[in-house]
């Protein structure tokens, strides 16, 4: 017996292959977390060179100032909500003492400014919460221009 092909076959199976139940491992997890933080920090340094260069030329530094909050960004806002992610920026000088880092923020703060990691990195810190973080070099002149005074941030 000759069987017929059933029409939208190779559509159906990519369909069912999608709903498919995958197992997911914590590795897995981890993984999509770096490359989800990646973009994210990809996507604000981007922003953030565009913007304050443009700014710095109109106005200088008062002008650029408002701007030098990538983490605020609607398009930074936009993936952070997409992945689940909250952003946030630490520095061992803040401008304001109140914003001094602690605990395992200052650690890995530590860690970054000794030379010790020097990658963005992801932990499990619960089975809900991971921490993805990612170091900031200060090396285009436009960040320099403010930030030279208060050291490496």
């Amino acid at each position: 017996m000759k069987v017929k092909p059933i029409e939208g076959g190779k559509e159906i199976a990519q369909e069912l292959e999608r709903h498919k139940i995958k197992r997911l491992t914590q590795q897995d997890i981890l993984n999509a977390a770096l490359k989800h933080g990646d973009s994210i920090v990809v996507v604000a340094q981007r922003l953030h060179v565009q913007r304050l260069t443009g700014h710095l030329a109109q106005g200088g530094v008062e002008a650029a100032i408002p701007y030098c909050q990538p983490e605020n960004y609607e398009e930074v806002e936009a993936l952070q909500h997409k992945f689940g992610a909250i952003s946030r920026r630490f520095s061992e000088q803040p401008r304001n003492p109140q914003n001094q880092p602690k605990g395992a923020t200052a650690q890995v703060l530590a860690r970054y400014s000794s030379g010790q990691e020097r990658e963005s990195k992801v932990e499990a810190l619960t089975k809900d919460e991971i921490r993805y973080t990612s170091p900031i070099y200060l090396r285009d002149e436009s960040c320099l221009s403010c930030h030279a005074q208060w050291g490496r941030m």
